[in-house]
C-alpha cells in the first residue's frame, strides 16, 4: 500500500519499475547498434517484440500517474493546484540534464571522430542549426518527426512529449475537478483526433506529401493518451471508483497483464498495430497500481539496489545511447563477436551507464533536485 505522511507520499515499486524500463530501451538500442554494425544480434526479436517501445510506453504511463496522484493529493490538501511550483519542480528535474545532453549532442560528440555515425551525419550538418533550435524550445519530438535523428540524443524525442504534456495537463487538471467521467473524455477525444488524422490520410483527403508525413509521425510519437491512462489509474485509485479499483488489483487481471504486455506486439493482429501501444499501456497502469497501491512484490523490487537504480533511471535513460553506441562500435572494430564477448559488450554498456549516471545524479543532478524541495508541497519517495 502507499505510505503517506504529512508532506510525504511514497509508493513502492517505482523505482524498480523505472530501471526495468530503461533496461527495455538500453537493450533495444544496444541490438540496434550490433545489426547496424555487424555484431551478432536479436534484433529482429527485439523489434518483433518492441522492447524499446514498451521500455518508453511504460515511462509515459508512470508520468502520467505519478504526476496525476501527486496533483490530487496535492488538490485534497490545500484545497488548489500551485501552479508555478509545478512548474519549476519539473523544470529542476528534467532541464538540467536534459539540456546537458543536447549541448554534448550538437557540440561535442561531433567533434569526438570515434563518435561519427556515417549514415547520419551528412544529415546532421545539413539540418544542424534547425534541430538545434527545436531541442532548445524542450520540442525534440518535432525535429525527430521531420528531419534525421541527432546521433546520441535521438531518445530525447520522448522528453520533449512529457514536457509538452507537462505543460498542459496540470491546467487541464483544474479545469476537470477531478471527475473520472471528464478524465476518460480527455482520453477518448485525443485517441479520436489521432483516429481522424490517420484516416484523413488513409482515405486520401490529405495528400502523403512530406509535411504531411512528418505531422503523421508526430502525432504518432506524441503518446498523450498512455499518459492519460496513467492519470485515469491514478483518479481511481484516488477514489474516483472503488469498483474499478477492485478490478485492477484483481489477482486474475494483475496476472494477465504482466504475463500479456511483453507479447502484446505479436498477439494482436496487425490491424490493431496503430492502436496496440494503449494495450501495452492498459497492461502497464494495471501493473503500477498493483505493484504500488496493492503491494503486490514488494519485498522484491524494495531492495536497496533497485532503489538505487530506480533513482538513476533518468541518466540511465540520457547516457546510455552513446555509451551502447561507442562500446558495440569497439567490439565491432576488434572483431569480437563470440558469445562470451556478446555477454562482455552488455556489462561493460549496463556497468558503464550505471558509473556515470550515479556521478551525474551525485555531482549534476542532485544540487538542482536539493533546490526542487524549496517548490514542494507533496513530496514523493522515500526522502
Amino acid at each position: 500500500m502507499g505510505k503517506e505522511n504529512l508532506n510525504r507520499v511514497y509508493l513502492p515499486g517505482l523505482n524498480a519499475m523505472r530501471f526495468m524500463a530503461a533496461s527495455f530501451v538500453i537493450v533495444a538500442h544496444t541490438e540496434m547498434f550490433k545489426s547496424i554494425y555487424g555484431l551478432p544480434n536479436f534484433v529482429e526479436y527485439s523489434n518483433l517484440l518492441n522492447f524499446g517501445g514498451l521500455g518508453v510506453y511504460f515511462f509515459f504511463v508512470l508520468s502520467g500517474f505519478l504526476i496525476t496522484y501527486l496533483l490530487l493529493e496535492e488538490k485534497e490538501r490545500y484545497g488548489k493546484i500551485n501552479l508555478k511550483a509545478f512548474y519549476v519542480r519539473r523544470i529542476l528535474r528534467i532541464w538540467p540534464l536534459y539540456y546537458l545532453m543536447v549541448l554534448l549532442g550538437f557540440f561535442v560528440f561531433p567533434q569526438i571522430s570515434f563518435l561519427e555515425v556515417g549514415y547520419l551525419n551528412g544529415q546532421f550538418l545539413l539540418q544542424k542549426w534547425e534541430n538545434f533550435w527545436l531541442f532548445m524550445l524542450m520540442s525534440p519530438n518535432i525535429a525527430f518527426s521531420f528531419m534525421e535523428a541527432v546521433p546520441h540524443i535521438g531518445q530525447l524525442w520522448s522528453i520533449g512529449v512529457e514536457e509538452q504534456f507537462y505543460l498542459l495537463w496540470p491546467v487541464f487538471f483544474r479545469k476537470l475537478k477531478s471527475k473520472l467521467s471528464l478524465f476518460i473524455f480527455l482520453f477518448i477525444l485525443i485517441i479520436s483526433i489521432k483516429v481522424m488524422f490517420i484516416s484523413l490520410i488513409k482515405l486520401n483527403i490529405l495528400p502523403e506529401s512530406e509535411f504531411v508525413l512528418g505531422l503523421k509521425r508526430l502525432i504518432a510519437m506524441s503518446k498523450f493518451e498512455s499518459m492519460m491512462i496513467g492519470a485515469i489509474g491514478a483518479n481511481i485509485v484516488r477514489g474516483g471508483s472503488e469498483r474499478l479499483k477492485k478490478v485492477m488489483l484483481n489477482d486474475w487481471v494483475f496476472f494477465s497483464s504482466l504475463l500479456f504486455f511483453p507479447f502484446v506486439k505479436i498477439l494482436l493482429p496487425s490491424s490493431l498495430d496503430d492502436v496496440y501501444h494503449v494495450i501495452g499501456s492498459l497492461c502497464f497502469i494495471v501493473i503500477i497500481v498493483n505493484v504500488s497501491i496493492g503491494g503486490r512484490f514488494s519485498k522484491l523490487l524494495e531492495m536497496r539496489l533497485f532503489s538505487f537504480l530506480g533513482n538513476i533511471s533518468y541518466g540511465l535513460y540520457m547516457y546510455h545511447m552513446v555509451i551502447s553506441f561507442f562500446f558495440v562500435k569497439l567490439f565491432s572494430v576488434i572483431n569480437a563477436d563470440s558469445i562470451v564477448e556478446s555477454l562482455l559488450l552488455y556489462v561493460l554498456i549496463f556497468g558503464v551507464s550505471i558509473l556515470i549516471s550515479f556521478l551525474s545524479y551525485r555531482f549534476f543532478e542532485k544540487p538542482f533536485l536539493k533546490m526542487k524541495g524549496k517548490f514542494t508541497l507533496v513530496q514523493s519517495g522515500k526522502e
